[in-house]
């Protein structure tokens, strides 16, 4: 079966953290592409690499309570602990 493009794009920048996010219910998949996009576009511009958290932040979609808590998951090895 063919993969979306959503999920090759995660795959290639790092999924764990949105995919976490959205697996929380902290963000849409729609949400996640945007923050995706959005990342691509600066690095492709010449811009700052920012973290996707970062980025998620700035568009006032996550708190950092909940930027922590999907941090928490990612670094624990566990996936979807709320």
């Amino acid at each position: 079966m063919e993969k979306s493009a959503l999920h090759v794009v995660s795959e290639k920048y790092d999924p764990r953290f949105g995919q976490i996010a959205v697996d929380l219910g902290f963000i849409t998949h729609a949400q996640l592409k945007e923050a995706l996009c959005r990342q691509i576009d600066e690095n492709l511009a010449g811009g700052k690499h920012r973290l996707l958290g970062t980025i998620l932040f700035d568009m006032d979609l996550m708190s950092s309570e909940q930027i922590e808590k999907v941090l928490n998951v990612l670094f624990s090895g566990h996936s979807n602990s709320a």
